[in-house]
């Protein structure tokens, strides 16, 4: 039976955040109004399901020599603070055709207004973006109409893992360097150390700074 559900989390951001992680919407079981539908080693947090390698391959990306990955809200609020990671998801809320986290069954779609507006009017520190996977990357460029903020992708990227993107509203632009990441569940057919080597190319940027 199809139920509505509210986002259950806040956009994670640190002051001196210089990345922004972003997704679309979290698990069933984290939009639920309680722990209920949480099993052993959930964390009722961004990608918090037990069955997501996301934490596992962050921190092996991060902290290769620091093995236990987080275990905790908390945990994981530290380890972004610590390498200056943001974290946000588009939809603020979303009617969900059962209890699958298969992007299919989300329908009537409303974008969180925050992100847009942060993203292109608010100061901040960021100049990367990771997109998890095309479909939430597709859906972001599509909110740009309805927030009518103007936007330039760099010629023949739509497609590409890696592309840079100007926003303009109001006074002048704001440029990020993005990335589009695979979706890191256990549920896809791709192991551990595949997922890892792919995040350590893409947050290559963030281990080693580069000049945008």
């Amino acid at each position: 039976m199809p139920v509505k559900q509210e986002h259950p989390f806040r956009p994670f951001l640190p002051k001196d955040a210089t990345a922004m992680i972003i997704g679309h919407a979290p698990a069933y079981e984290l939009c639920t109004q309680g722990s209920a539908d949480l099993k052993e080693g959930d964390i009722a947090f961004y990608y918090g399901m037990n069955n997501d390698y996301f934490w596992n391959a962050l921190k092996a990306v991060f902290e290769p020599d620091e093995p236990r990955w987080p275990r905790t809200r908390r945990h994981c609020e530290a380890f972004l603070r610590e390498h200056n990671l943001a974290m946000a998801d588009l939809l603020k809320s979303f009617v969900r055709k059962g209890k699958s986290s298969s992007q299919s069954k989300l329908v009537s779609l409303e974008y969180d207004p925050w992100l847009y507006l942060f993203l292109s009017l608010k100061p901040h520190k960021i100049k990367i973006l990771y997109f998890m996977g095309q479909y939430t990357f597709e859906l972001f460029m599509k909110g740009f109409k309805e927030h009518k903020i103007n936007y330039h992708l760099e010629a023949g990227e739509r497609t590409a893992k890696s592309f840079n993107l100007t926003l303009q509203k109001g006074k002048g632009p704001r440029n990020y360097r993005c990335y589009i990441l695979q979706t890191a569940s256990q549920r896809i057919n791709r192991n551990l150390d595949e997922i890892i080597n792919e995040y350590k190319e893409s947050f290559a940027d963030m281990i080693e700074p580069i000049p945008l």
